[in-house]
């Protein structure tokens, strides 16, 4: 099934949009690094599949991450900082299909968008493709709309 994945990201590199996938290479784990138009600022993608038992749905997640955590923010203003994202993470990331998380890696943290979405298998692979655009519009769309005054975010 990992033939699938692969058309559908073809597909996808075939729309463009706010973000768009120029590349991707296989990470293993059933997972895919997407290179996009955002890759060159330091945004990383992500996308992970798995597959039910009896192949019939499978499930795609998608993890971009967008910015640093400043450990420089006293604690006070980044608590306060934080309780903000998260109110922003009642269903989804502002307006998104996504939710916020942070990520470590190595001795640094980091501000992540990701998202789950259900397939079934049987579903052509070029309206798949279509509906995950949505969703990097989606992404794309709550990045623009990001708060300026977290400055626990460094952006880049």
């Amino acid at each position: 099934m990992n033939g699938k994945i692969r058309n559908i990201l073809e597909q996808l590199m075939k729309k463009q949009g706010a973000i768009s996938i120029l590349r991707y290479r296989d990470a293993g784990d059933s997972t895919f690094e997407l290179t996009t138009n955002l890759s060159d600022i330091s945004h990383r993608t992500w996308l992970k599949y798995e597959f039910t038992g009896d192949m019939e749905m499978f499930r795609v997640e998608i993890r971009h991450r967008f910015g640093e955590i400043n450990k420089n923010v006293d604690t006070l203003t980044a608590a306060r900082q934080l309780f903000t994202m998260l109110h922003k993470n009642i269903g989804s990331y502002g307006t998104s299909t996504a939710y916020i998380g942070i990520e470590l890696e190595g001795d640094k943290s980091y501000a992540a968008l990701n998202s789950f979405h259900h397939f079934l298998t049987k579903w052509s692979d070029e309206d798949i493709a279509q509906a995950l655009h949505l969703h990097f519009f989606d992404l794309a769309t709550s990045m623009l709309m990001d708060d300026a005054n977290l400055t626990i975010l460094i952006r880049y």
